[in-house]
């Protein structure tokens, strides 16, 4: 690790990039090495100002690896590097943006908040809609329409619960839409969906299924639909 922190202050790119993308939990030669957020969150806090993207990219990688067990110890760290105010306030948008995909993706309430997006919400007249039966390969529309009370940033997204070779659900988020709600101004959203049954990482399975309405990772609404 000593090695490690002077890489961190090398003048070469590269070689300060190595501190973070080397100590990284969730790649392959990181998996056994036993480090833990209290040793690499420092190296992390040498590097974050960087103004090079190679690094920051690096950086806020590592971070989204950290989330999936320590969310809230990622988030403590982005406030205080918000705080500090060492990075160009226009670059640490986008890294803490990166930095929580993941969670924003899974709709982690104070990750929302983080990054100014109100998990709670008022949301009335929320609706979700796609037919009641789907053949594998086909490919149909997804309309949803809400009425949000507040005004406020939305991210929207729907959520496919898929079926499994053991009978059990799999939730999927697919990215709808991001946007400036206003107060009591109807929203309609309609996406086409691929149930494409030739991938090769995924495979369709036929049987009862799902679809919700997420919105700043909250689900308000929900249809069934049977995938043939």
């Amino acid at each position: 690790m000593q090695r490690v922190r002077s890489w961190a202050t090398h003048e070469n790119y590269h070689v300060s990039r190595l501190a973070s993308e080397g100590t990284r939990p969730r790649l392959p030669w990181g998996h056994n090495v036993g480090l833990t957020t209290d040793d690499t969150l420092p190296i992390l806090d040498m590097l974050y100002a960087d103004k090079t993207r190679f690094v920051t990219r690096s950086v806020v990688n590592h971070l989204n690896d950290i989330t999936k067990k320590h969310p809230d110890a990622v988030i403590k760290r982005l406030d205080q590097w918000q705080a500090a105010g060492k990075q160009s306030q226009k670059e640490l948008t986008w890294m803490r943006k990166h930095a929580l995909r993941g969670l924003i993706k899974a709709g982690h309430p104070a990750a929302m908040q983080h990054l100014g997006y109100r998990p709670d919400i008022a949301i009335s007249d929320a609706d979700i809609s796609i037919p009641a039966v789907i053949k594998r390969g086909e490919k149909i529309s997804i309309a949803a329409n809400f009425t949000p009370s507040d005004t406020g940033p939305m991210i929207i997204d729907d959520v496919v619960d898929y079926m499994k070779s053991n009978g059990n659900n799999a939730p999927k988020v697919f990215k709808l839409k991001v946007l400036e709600g206003k107060a009591d101004q109807v929203i309609t959203i309609a996406k086409s969906h691929h149930f494409n049954d030739t991938a090769s990482t995924f495979r369709l399975y036929a049987g009862a299924h799902a679809v919700h309405l997420q919105i700043n990772g909250r689900i308000v609404a929900s249809a069934a639909f049977k995938l043939s």
